[in-house]
């Protein structure tokens, strides 16, 4: 069940309360208006949590990197800190790689073989971005996976005034919105398309983030579109 659906319940009375008496009044609210999906085989497999976990621990290796670094620069005559700090950040990283080798077992070959077709997205890349969006049934279109990613901008409108060029939503899964973001990143390096796009959006005064958030807009169009037709990515002439 979408937590923003929920989350309009709450708001809606009067006094604001946190318990899960009230919780299960506004979940009971939803179901009867025919909110949520039902839980499917995709949801519980184990390759999510194996892969969002490791991709924490590559996080947490580069965060360790950059404060060993300041550390050398006041200390640089202990050694032995020196050797720890390196050995965890090793451990880290390994454990990280121990646990995408696991994850990746549990994501569908096929699926994998699909999106590793499309500039840019490579073997790990292909396993999150399949672990995340799941079944591709469950959306109707692009716009709706976008959505889903948190890649779309927020839409205000006040009179007639109608503006788009705002800051991203945010919602959906994080994960899948950061994935698509580093294979926009690498694809717009070598894709031809990706990267006249990037030029365009420089061009025009956006900043390097701004535009590269408008090339996984189009990756995440063509995620859809090959995990819906089931068939490899081509570029077109």
């Amino acid at each position: 069940m979408n937590p923003i659906v929920t989350k309009q319940f709450a708001r809606a009375t009067i006094r604001k309360r946190k318990t899960d008496e009230d919780d299960a009044v506004y979940i009971g609210r939803s179901l009867l208006l025919e909110a949520g999906r039902t839980l499917s085989k995709a949801d519980l497999s184990p390759a999510l949590p194996h892969l969002r976990t490791a991709t924490a621990l590559v996080n947490m290796a580069a965060t360790l990197k950059q404060r060993r670094g300041r550390f050398l620069r006041y200390v640089r005559s202990s050694e032995e800190a020196q050797k720890h700090l390196t050995a965890a950040e090793a451990a880290l990283r390994a454990a990280a790689d121990a646990l995408r080798t696991i994850g990746m077992v549990h994501v569908d070959a096929k699926n994998r073989a699909l999106l590793e077709s499309v500039p840019g997205i490579g073997k790990i890349l292909a396993a999150t971005i399949a672990a995340e969006v799941g079944d591709i049934n469950r959306f109707r279109n692009g716009k709706a996976l976008v959505a889903y990613a948190g890649l779309d901008p927020r839409v205000r409108q006040s009179g007639t005034s109608l503006s788009r060029n705002t800051h991203l939503t945010k919602r959906g899964s994080p994960h899948l919105r950061h994935a698509l973001f580093l294979a926009a990143a690498i694809g717009q390096r070598f894709d031809q398309s990706l990267k006249d796009h990037y030029g365009k959006k420089r061009g025009e005064g956006d900043c390097f983030t701004a535009a590269t958030v408008a090339n996984a807009r189009r990756m995440t169009h063509r995620v859809f579109a090959i995990l819906k037709r089931k068939t490899p990515y081509e570029e077109r002439p």
